[in-house]
Formats: structure tokens, C-alpha cells, sequence
């Protein structure tokens, strides 16, 4: 009997840009099936809520979903099983901004490119 496979990632997470207010989903494969995974944000355990964050596992495939994504979503993310990981990036770009996400006595320094081609600065 040839010796046992050492659990690895044979489809690792991707980095990706998301923008706010839409749903992320996370995937990720394991070479062994139905092994129990650990999600972390920036090292803290992700934990489901059963209203914006789930995760769920389907054999190999490993998921976490958050859905109504706001900029405080953007990190580094980590699925965990055991001695191994993947990692990636999330990076969510603001759809809306309210007065009150800036400090007060403060400007944001932005530019608006029109759909005409001209740029407001």
C-alpha cells in the first residue's frame, strides 16, 4: 500500500479586487476530501454569521462567502488545515462615499473619470 498522501492545496486562493456592496466568494481545493478548513482575516479566525459570512465545504472544494461587501472586507485571507495554508489579498474598492467616512477637517484627494473621456480632479 503506497504511503498516504500529506494534505496540501492543489487549488490555492487567488487575489482579488471587489467592489463594495457585491458578494465575494473564496474558493479554494484540498487533495483530501471532507477535511475540515480554518478561515483567518489578517490572522483573526473568520467566523460564520449565517447573514454575511459563509462557509461550506462540498468534498475537495472549500468556500467562504461574504456577501454585501464593505471596505472593512479588504485583507489578507487564509484558509487552514492542519500544518498548511493559502493565502491572498482582497482588495474592495468603494462604490459609494459618505461625508462621514473622512475626518472631520479633512479632503479626500480623488478624480472622477466621465464616460466622455474628461477627468474631474
Amino acid at each position: 500500500m503506497p504511503p498516504e498522501k500529506a494534505p496540501e492545496f492543489k487549488k490555492p486562493l487567488e487575489d482579488k479586487e471587489v467592489i463594495e456592496k457585491e458578494t465575494m466568494t473564496l474558493t479554494c481545493e484540498l487533495n483530501k476530501p471532507n477535511m475540515p478548513v480554518q478561515w483567518f482575516k489578517d490572522g483573526k479566525e473568520v467566523k460564520p454569521d449565517k447573514k454575511r459570512i459563509t462557509v461550506s465545504m462540498d468534498q475537495y472544494l472549500h468556500q467562504l462567502v461574504i456577501a454585501d461587501v464593505t471596505v472593512e472586507d479588504a485583507a489578507k485571507y487564509t484558509c487552514k488545515y492542519g500544518d498548511v495554508s493559502t493565502e491572498c489579498t482582497i482588495k474592495v474598492e468603494g462604490r459609494f462615499y459618505k461625508k462621514e467616512h473622512f475626518p472631520k477637517n479633512s479632503y479626500a484627494d480623488f478624480s472622477l473619470l466621465c464616460p466622455n473621456g474628461l477627468a474631474v480632479y
